[in-house]
């Protein structure tokens, strides 16, 4: 049963393979993934991707707080994720009105309780060290500046994949044990890049003004 502030969000498409090793690599490393709850939107593109999906859908179907949701709208369906309403069904009434008034309304104050954190995942992380997401949350409560947490950055981090060049961090601190703090504003490469959906948490009120505007969903990555 989830018991941590946390929502665990998994974008997936025609990748059921990769998402398994990365659902069991979270479960082998992370000491309290039991207390989070995940929800999986992924897409298969043709029937051999559709039938490895059901299949994998059938293997995680007594774990408890994983969900998996096929994609049909992006928009509607990350909507179904973040909101811990008790009916999830997807012609409820309540999903109408609530996109009908937007992120701006006090109706999200209500749903989403600004205490809340969400977590960012896509099907070829994998996690090859042990942690514990209730540290992850304790260190952006004791760090209000922190736009979030990233779990793909490192000291060991000195390749930028999408740049085929080196980088490398400065001006970094340890808030906490095997944690790094640095300006973003001022890094290179993947360490400038300050919001991604690559295994990494936000608070979700620094998120809300964000998913507000139309041009957020208008450049959205449709998996």
């Amino acid at each position: 049963m989830s018991s941590l502030p946390l929502v665990g969000i998994v974008f997936s498409r025609d990748r059921a393979m990769q998402l398994d090793a990365m659902l069991r690599s979270l479960m082998q490393h992370c000491s309290d993934y039991q207390q989070v709850r995940y929800f999986v939107i992924y897409q298969a593109t043709g029937p051999q991707h559709a039938r490895q999906y059901s299949f994998l859908v059938s293997q995680y179907e007594q774990t408890e707080n994983i969900q998996f949701i096929a994609q049909r709208d992006f928009r509607f369906d990350f909507y179904r994720c973040i909101m811990p309403t008790p009916k999830r069904d997807p012609v409820s009434p309540i999903w109408g009105r609530v996109l009908a008034m937007g992120w701006k309304s006090p109706i999200f104050s209500r749903i989403l309780p600004e205490d809340r954190f969400l977590l960012f995942l896509v099907d070829d992380n994998i996690f090859v060290s042990d942690f514990s997401f209730e540290a992850i949350l304790h260190t952006l409560c004791q760090n209000e500046r922190a736009i979030g947490f990233s779990l793909r950055l490192g000291l060991n981090t000195t390749h930028c994949y999408t740049e085929d060049a080196t980088q490398e961090i400065s001006n970094y601190c340890y808030p906490e044990d095997r944690i790094i703090e640095y300006e973003w504003k001022d890094a290179e490469g993947d360490f400038n890049y300050p919001l991604e959906v690559s295994s990494s948490i936000y608070r979700a009120r620094d998120l809300l003004a964000l998913l507000a505007e139309p041009k957020c969903w208008e450049d959205c990555w449709q998996v």
